[in-house]
């Protein structure tokens, strides 16, 4: 496989000249940069920059993306897109992934392995990824490839919902939860479950193996 472009920092500003150090003899044009991997802003030297020595702020280990070759794919931008939501807090969606505490398992944050799990498990150029457990992190067991339509009618949930996810309802006598789904006005009762992800498991199964 040949090799691909990488990702360069974006400069920002222009911060004079510094020491990099305490021990430095002199000092060093720095210049403030966004990270092409993960968007986060970083300090560096701008000479450094300029003759390519340096490539990012430090999040990657280039000597891996030139084994890998999956820059410029669509699986190493959702990658990079999952990364920058759940690590930069100056990422537009932070808030509601990073910010409350979601966040991509360690295996994941070798994006070799990532694709590797996305070819074994349904990845298509038209699907997107999906966790299961809204509350949940990315990995293997909460993700799933679906369309944007399924995506968008499971995260729909209607205000007296207090389960958290769409179609399913907490019994008031029993406690447990119920899980349905509405088609054409007939409601379809999918069964009782003893916590509200297994409901929520349950109706994103009926939608996918419906093709809803």
């Amino acid at each position: 496989m040949s090799k691909l472009e990488l990702p360069k920092p974006t400069f920002i500003e222009d911060l004079g000249l510094h020491f990099m150090s305490e021990k430095s003899k002199r000092k060093h044009r720095i210049g403030l940069y966004k990270c092409g991997f993960c968007e986060r802003e970083f300090k560096a030297d701008i000479q450094s920059i300029n003759q390519g020595k340096t490539k990012s702020c430090g999040c990657y280990n280039i000597s891996k993306r030139f084994k890998h070759g999956l820059v410029g794919t669509r699986i190493y931008s959702i990658w990079i897109d999952i990364k920058s939501r759940v690590f930069n807090s100056k990422n537009k969606s932070y808030k509601d992934y990073g910010g409350r505490g979601i966040t991509i398992c360690d295996d994941w944050l070798d994006v070799r392995n990532f694709y590797n799990w996305a070819m074994s498990n349904g990845y298509e150029e038209e699907l997107s990824i999906d966790r299961i457990d809204n509350d949940g992190n990315y990995e293997p067991s909460n993700c799933r490839w679906t369309t944007q339509n399924i995506q968008a009618r499971n995260r729909r949930v209607g205000k007296p919902n207090k389960s958290g996810y769409k179609g399913v309802y907490i019994h008031p006598l029993t406690l447990k939860f119920r899980s349905q789904i509405s088609i054409n006005s007939k409601r379809i009762n999918l069964g009782t479950f003893p916590t509200a992800v297994e409901g929520a498991i349950a109706y994103n199964n009926y939608i996918i193996e419906n093709n809803l």
